[in-house]
């Protein structure tokens, strides 16, 4: 069935590893949507770069939960229909911002070089 390790796992919060670049955002997104049909996931987080899903369930059927994802096979994301999925990306003001925090990131770490380099002709 499917190969994934448990990164961790806490009463409640369990993160799984599928291994990098196993996901596509698409096949996160089904993905995800399939594992909040089950009844004990609360909420759960694909991040595809890294492979893993971030899931909170309930306490008291953390054997359920294991059972349905030793039987869970990824595979089925290959063919899965992915018509209605949306992938969410960034607003134009989410850019925008992130533009304006890698200038001043920037002009920062220029900053501190210039300095860095005049004091030490001087």
């Amino acid at each position: 069935m499917s190969s994934f390790t448990i990164a961790h796992d806490i009463p409640g919060r369990m993160r799984i590893l599928y291994g990098k670049n196993k996901l596509s955002s698409v096949q996160g997104e089904v993905l995800k949507k399939d594992l909040y049909a089950w009844p004990m996931i609360e909420s759960v987080e694909v991040i595809n770069v890294t492979g893993s899903v971030l899931m909170l369930y309930d306490k008291a059927q953390k054997g359920l939960l294991l059972n349905k994802l030793k039987n869970l096979d990824i595979q089925y994301l290959q063919n899965a229909d992915t018509s209605s999925i949306v992938v969410h990306s960034q607003t134009p003001e989410a850019i925008a911002m992130n533009r304006e925090y890698m200038n001043r990131f920037f002009k920062i770490i220029g900053k501190r070089y210039f300095i860095k380099c005049f004091y030490q002709w001087a």
